[in-house]
């Protein structure tokens, strides 16, 4: 781990990191799927230990607040989803069928 690494302090940093620990732990599991390529590295350990930590003082992770880091680590890394590039049938738009 980063030598620069420090807990959080405030109840607002608390609920950051917690949403912030839980979208890493999201966007990992979707890597690991092969849902995206490519991903900065997870410390998985250190997401468990501060999603506890903060649930011990009555945080939770908020889903816009993890969506949101989603987006933010998504744009940093320019990930990429694993998309097929044909559009099957079933998938497109009613107006767009033949």
């Amino acid at each position: 781990m980063r030598e620069n690494v420090r807990d959080p302090r405030t109840p607002a940093e608390w609920q950051d990191a917690a949403n912030a620990a839980q979208a890493a732990l999201l966007l990992d599991s979707a890597r690991q799927y092969g849902l995206v390529t490519g991903s900065p590295a997870v410390h998985v350990n250190r997401c468990e230990d501060i999603l506890s930590r903060a649930r011990d003082r009555g945080i939770t992770p908020h889903p816009v607040g993890v969506d949101a880091h989603i987006v933010a680590m998504v744009m940093a890394s320019k990930l990429e989803p694993d998309v097929p590039r044909e559009t099957s049938e079933k998938s497109r738009p009613t107006s767009e069928k033949p």
